[in-house]
């Protein structure tokens, strides 16, 4: 008799199917977002954007071996590294109510480096990510250098959260930060206790404590910006004056930045500041005299007006800053190379940057105005 020509796929199927749910379980398990280790950390409205799993941190120029291993998470707030493991390396830890020791805020993120085989790159926003990236490194801007490890990763995840952090890391307008999504439906000052200068209260707070508000007056004029968009809304100035001899006063001074008084000493001398004259005022002169008057006539009158050109005798704002760039980028090397280049003549490099010098120049001068008070 011949043999049946029927077969049965029912043992087959029936495992086909067993066999695609344990790999679809498996898959999950690698590639689901860490929410449980999330939880209780994130901020209202802070959202886990991508993730990496066995991902080792470490110092930067030091041995993957030394680091820890964890999940490296972005949000669009912040960076963060989720370990149970203890640090086995010497590293500066930042702890507040916002964020947590291994967490990198996103807009603390200055530079992006990532390494590959043999390949060393800097990423700028919309830079292409490539795949084989073994190493990523982000320079801060509070100068801490943090690397992370990828050897372990499974593949796609490093591209996926490098991505995430150029995005979010170099925002193109400001109002896109995180903080900006979320603002206060109260009174900012009826929530907090420390004085923020923004109502005529702490101004005159303030005042009382320096035992002057007797000569001086917390002014309103520039309530809603109108006379001074570079100023804030009240200013101190002396009883003398009005608020019509400050408006005739304001547009004789550069940016309309007025004499504003900041502090008094025990001994009724004040620090005021303002910007300088414009050269092209024909009475500015006469105004500069009469609001020296009506400062003169607040504190001693033994005591001479001393007047201060700091754009004389300090450095400028763009100085200041070229010399920060170059500290920054001696103390912050961007390869191993780089570092040991300089070490031989690091602190030539230091004192060229002109840092300790404007350092020094300030405090002489803040000492100078110290001096001069007392």
């Amino acid at each position: 008799m011949a043999e049946s020509g029927f077969k049965s796929y029912v043992d087959i199927a029936e495992k086909e199917h067993k066999r695609n749910e344990k790999l679809t379980e498996a898959y999950k398990k690698v590639y689901k977002q860490p929410q449980q280790e999330l939880e209780g950390h994130l901020l209202p409205g802070e959202i886990a954007i991508a993730h990496s799993k066995k991902v080792i941190k470490y110092s930067a120029h030091d041995d993957p071996s030394k680091g820890i291993s964890g999940t490296l998470v972005c949000t669009n707030f912040r960076v963060t590294f989720i370990t149970t493991e203890k640090p086995k390396y010497d590293l500066v830890e930042i702890n507040n109510s916002l964020l947590a020791p291994q967490d990198i805020l996103l807009n603390n993120v200055e530079h992006v480096y990532v390494e590959y085989r043999n390949k060393r790159k800097k990423l700028t926003p919309g830079s292409k990510v490539k795949d084989g990236i073994e190493r990523l490194e982000l320079h801060c801007k509070d100068f801490r250098i943090v690397a992370f490890n990828f050897k372990l990763t499974i593949k796609g995840e490093e591209k996926t959260i490098i991505k995430a952090i150029l995005h979010h890391a170099y925002p193109a307008n400001v109002t896109l930060l995180f903080a900006f999504d979320f603002q206060h439906n109260q009174d900012v000052n009826a929530i907090i206790s420390t004085p923020l200068y923004r109502n005529h209260r702490d101004w005159m707070e303030s005042l009382k404590r320096c035992n002057n508000d007797q000569s001086w007056r917390v002014s309103s004029i520039n309530e809603n910006f109108t006379v001074s968009p570079t100023m804030g809304a009240y200013m101190v100035v002396p009883k003398s004056l009005t608020d019509n001899d400050l408006s005739n006063i304001v547009h004789q001074y550069m940016n309309d930045r007025i004499p504003q008084w900041c502090w008094s000493f025990v001994n009724g001398c004040s620090i005021v500041r303002s910007s300088e004259l414009r050269s092209e005022s024909e009475v500015g002169g006469q105004m500069e005299v009469k609001f020296h008057a009506a400062i003169q006539s607040t504190g001693s009158e033994s005591r001479n007006i001393r007047v201060i050109d700091l754009s004389k005798q300090c450095p400028n704002p763009i100085q200041i800053q070229q010399s920060f760039i170059k500290l920054r980028n001696l103390c912050m090397p961007a390869s191993e190379s780089e570092y040991w280049e300089s070490d031989g003549h690091w602190f030539s490099l230091v004192h060229n940057s002109k840092w300790l010098h404007h350092v020094n120049t300030m405090l002489s001068v803040a000492n100078d105005v110290c001096m001069w008070m007392n």
